[in-house]
Parts: structure tokens; sequence; C-alpha cells
């Protein structure tokens, strides 16, 4: 990987060292101080860029602190958007021409949200362990298909070309449409037309199909987080599209911060998104958890296909893109809540059972926390209680799986510990064991089935309500047809009817390969905007989000777009049942 990564960089390199020997287009602003007398893209050399190189007195490190930038009356940090000449951002140019953009000027802004954090990416400084573009100025979109626009805007705002009235995000829609024969509305924008605009620009981008590197999933992940963090280091912008619950939309990973970790699912990605309207605070950054976006870096449709598989775009900068590695004290910056995972006979979590019957298990008791995060929110769910916008299953506790492909029946063991059933006798391996029996089957590499765990619950434990659901992509006809819940509202609609009457939804979908979770609680915001909706699961196999307590925090929206097993085979697979007090083990 670390050849491909030198490789990579020596060719845009040599690319660029061409370009700028060539006469500058006549579409390309020149003359320009903030141009530091350089042609877009040109003389850019990877080696001038290595973090051991770099000037401390080219950035002060005090202006860049995280907890030293300028906060609002809330005590949120301020933000840094490109406005426009009202001195708005997002809302929509002219929704009938256009669609509709992002939200405006932050109207669904929740200043004490409970789900998310909210940094100063504006001002955050890269350490050893983070890279993170400085003073990166982020930018709303205001039509619906023109996220890869919005992101070409940015890049040239950065490097101090003007956006106000040249550069805008029309003009560079006019000028994608012209060069690619092709219009924006409904169709959005691609690598390929990307590249060809900013090539019109004078840029120099790249855009070869990614190689995936390594061996099983957390190799994968290891080597896409070496991609990463090798191209930010050597100064380049990272260009990304994936479906994020809003859109299959483009944002720019202006930063990565590993944790110092050598666990590849701790790894964070910071991105400058054009549509932030998720995460409760509509400042134009948003956060990814590595190991999640690699896995749904494409776009998924209900016929089991996908698109757009690994699409980026890299693109060389006008000017250096210049480090200040500082030292960064890690100290806590948020409060852990009580840890209530059910435990093993022994007291611990997780762990493994017996690797060579069952495989590997989850991090034991914690070993792969992040204490000092500032990424994760980590909220109290077994505490929480539901509110005027909110549904939660309070008390609801999570348990770590100790096998390997063991989630869909440690999905089932937490729901039937809600309804309070003898999990001493009910328990993981005693689920397993039935199911192996009822089904004919070993799970171990071959996963758990939403009918297989029908089978467990009706005719192994004695339940009779029982809500199965598993749409086959080789059966596809339209959506009406062949999809359960072919609207995000009849999803919405489903989860409010079963935690309403206390019940938990196990259900399978791929936040890195098959898995399940059960959604034990949803917050609609109170708002008509459905991509702030929050939906609360608890995770057999929680190790990604900074802190092993077996909850997990998502948008809505972005779970319903993602909602495929491992094999996009089937979508929207859901195994619910109801308590039945008749029924308990039998000791």
């Amino acid at each position: 990987m670390k050849k491909f990564v030198a490789l990579l960089s020596a060719f845009l390199m040599l690319a660029c060292t061409a370009f700028a020997a060539c006469t500058q287009p006549d579409n390309t602003p020149s003359g320009d101080d903030s141009n530091t007398g350089q042609t877009p893209g040109g003389d850019q050399n990877p080696d001038d860029q290595n973090p051991d190189d770099q000037n401390p007195d080219d950035q002060n490190p005090d202006d860049q602190n995280p907890d030293d930038g300028d906060q609002t009356e809330d005590g949120l940090p301020e933000k840094h958007l490109i406005l426009d000449k009202n001195g708005n951002y997002g809302g929509s140019l002219n929704a009938n021409l256009y669609g509709e953009g992002a939200p405006l000027n932050g109207q669904y802004d929740v200043p004490d949200t409970d789900y998310w954090m909210i940094n100063d990416f504006y001002n955050m400084t890269s350490t050893a362990e983070r890279t993170i573009i400085p003073n990166f100025e982020p930018y709303q979109q205001t039509m619906a298909d023109t996220s890869g626009l919005a992101c070409a805007l940015m890049i040239m705002n950065y490097d101090g070309l003007d956006v106000q009235d040249t550069y805008t995000e029309l003009a560079l829609t006019r000028k994608y449409e012209e060069i690619n024969n092709t219009t924006v509305k409904d169709n959005g924008t691609n690598s390929d037309g990307l590249k060809a605009l900013f090539t019109e620009y004078g840029y120099v981008a790249r855009n070869t199909p990614y190689v995936e590197q390594g061996s099983g999933q957390a190799e994968n992940i290891a080597a896409f987080n070496e991609w990463v963090k090798g191209h930010l280091d050597n100064g380049f912008y990272v260009l990304v599209r994936w479906e994020d619950g809003i859109d299959n939309g483009w944002r720019i990973i202006i930063g990565i911060d590993t944790m110092g970790s050598d666990w590849s699912r701790s790894s964070v990605l910071i991105m400058a998104n054009p549509n932030d309207g998720a995460d409760h605070y509509q400042d134009g950054y948003s956060i990814q958890a590595s190991g999640r976006f690699y896995r749904w870096w494409f776009d998924a449709h209900n016929d089991g296909t996908r698109t757009d598989n690994f699409d980026y775009l890299l693109v060389a900068p006008q000017t250096l893109i210049r480090y200040d590695r500082v030292e960064e004290d890690k100290v806590a910056v948020q409060e852990r809540p009580e840890n209530h995972l059910i435990r093993n006979p022994d007291g611990s979590y997780g762990g493994t059972s017996n690797e060579a019957l069952y495989g590997s298990g989850t991090p034991l008791n914690g070993a792969v926390d992040e204490p000092t995060s500032r990424y994760h929110k980590f909220v109290d769910y077994y505490n929480m209680t539901d509110n005027d916008t909110r549904l939660i299953l309070t008390g609801y506790r999570g348990f770590q799986q100790t096998m390997a492909s063991s989630c869909g029946i440690c999905s089932t063991f937490t729901v039937l510990a809600y309804y309070g059933k003898n999990i001493e006798i009910w328990n993981e391996e005693f689920l397993v064991k039935t199911y192996e029996d009822i089904n004919d089957k070993v799970i171990f590499n071959s996963g758990v089935g939403g009918s297989g765990l029908k089978k467990l619950v009706t005719q192994g434990l004695g339940f009779d309500n029982f809500d199965y659901t598993s749409n086959s992509a080789a059966k596809y006809v339209d959506d009406e047809t062949s999809v359960r819940f072919y609207t995000y509202e009849m999803f919405t609609e489903w989860v409010v009817e079963n935690l309403s009457k206390g019940t938990p939804m196990p259900i399978s979908w791929r936040p890195h390969g098959g898995h399940w979770e059960v959604i034990i609680g949803y917050d609609d915001m109170g708002t008509d905007y459905p991509y702030d909706d929050v939906l609360v699961l608890a995770d057999s196999g929680d190790s990604w989000d900074h802190y092993q307590d077996g909850y997990n925090t998502l948008v809505a929206s972005q779970f319903y777009h993602q909602w495929f097993n491992g094999s996009f085979t089937y979508n929207q697979q859901l195994a619910v049942f109801d308590n039945d007090p008749s029924v308990d083990a039998v000791s």
C-alpha cells in the first residue's frame, strides 16, 4: 500500500510539474495575489509536503487549538461557512429549476443535542495521529444534485480563488454541464465529469480505480486508512461519493484520526459536507467511522446491484497544504456513562469463548475503547427516557458476542433479557446450539438468517407472535411490489408502532458485513426534516464508536438506505417478536 501511495504521489507530482510549464488557460485566474504566483495545480511536489519538514512558523498552533477557537453564545464553536452575498448559507437557489439545497442558515440546529459531538474542526490541529487540513471553510449547496460542484467550490475557495462572483455554484454547474454535455439536475456529478471540470480550470486530478488491499475486512479497512492518510499527508484533496442517508453525494475528506490505535475500526474520517443537515449542527463538517464508511463506499439498490463503487477523485491543490503538527494532551472531554452490558459468567464482557469451534468474538472488556474521544458522543441510553420527540426502551441492556457469527443469536438474547426471561439458561451458547439443531446448520462462517431465527424463537423457545421479513433481490420487480417499507415514512411508522408497545426490533444490515443489531430507540427531533432523525441500536459487536457499551447512534435515514445484508441478496431483513409472559426457560 505504501508503494501505491508513493507511486500515485509521484504521478501527480510529475503531472503537475509538466502542467506548470504549459500556458495558463483563459478561464483560469491569473495575476491574483491569492494565487501566490502559481498556476492552479502547478509545481505540486509531494516531497515538499513531508510533515517532518513543516515550518512551525507557517501556522501558529495557538490559533488552531480546538479549545481556543471562537465560540457562539451557546458555547458552540463558531461556524466558518462560505456565505453568499447576503450572508446566508444553504437554502435553495431555485427549487423549481434546481431542486432543494441544504437547510438554510442552520434552521434545524440543536445546540444541546443528546446524540452528536460538536467540534471546532476549523481550528483543530494536526498531531502525530491526526491529519486535518487547517482552516478549511465548508460550503452548503443550494441545489439538489450539486454536491460535487460544491466540493469544487470549497477547494477553489481554499486556494484563494473568487467563489463569490466567478466560481459560484451556479457557474460551476453550467461549466460542468457544458464540458460534459449533460445536465446536473437529477443526474448529479461523477468522478470523470469532475475531473474534466478541474482540468478545465487548471487543476490536476486523478480517479484511477481504487483496488482493495489486504485479506479480510480488518486489513481492507486498515489499507484504506493508510491510503487516505497518505494522500492527506502529501497535501491532496480526497473527494469521495457515498450514500450517507441524505444523498449519494460527494464529500471532501479533510482529515483522518487513527487514534493511535492498531484497531482499524477506531479511525475517524473528518469530512467537509456540502449538505450537512444530519448531525444537529450545520457547520459544514461531519465525521464517519472509517470502517463503516468503507463498507458503504458505493450506492446500493433494492435489486441487489451497486453502482459508484469506490468512487473518488484526488485533486492537487493550487498551493501547498502544510500541516503544523503539535503534541496533544489526551484528556477526556466527556464523561462515560456506567456500562450496563450483560456480563459473561465470569463477569467479563466480549472476548472469545471457543475460537476453534465458533471463531473470534469481540474485544474483551473494552480493550479498544478511546476514553478521550472527541468524535463519538457517549450517551447513557440505559437510563434515557421518552420525551415529546423520542421513544426509547429504557433499561435495555446490550451483550457482546463471544463467537464470530452469533450476532443474530445475541440480538435475540438481548430481547429475551429485556422481556425478563431466564437468560442464565437461554444464554448465547444454548441459543446457538438450539438454532443449529433446528436449522441443521453450523453458524460459524455462515451466519444467522431471519428465517432461522423465526424457527429458533417459535419452535425452539415457544413464542407465537413473530414478524419476519426479508426482501429477496432475486425476486425484485419494483419497490412497491418487492420492498416492504418502500418509503422512509413507512419504516419510521413501523419503528414507532413497535417502540410504543415496548417491542425491540432485531434487524440485519451491513455495517461491516452482514450483522444483526436491535432497534431500541427513535427520535424525530420534532421537525419535518427527515434527515435529522436519530436511531438508537443495541449492537453485539460494538467496537467502532470508541466506547464498548453495546449501543450505537445512527442517522435514521442513513440506516434505512443501507439496510442490506452482507451479500446484497436481501434487504430490510427483520426478526421481531412480542413478549409472551407465559413463555420462559425451564430450569
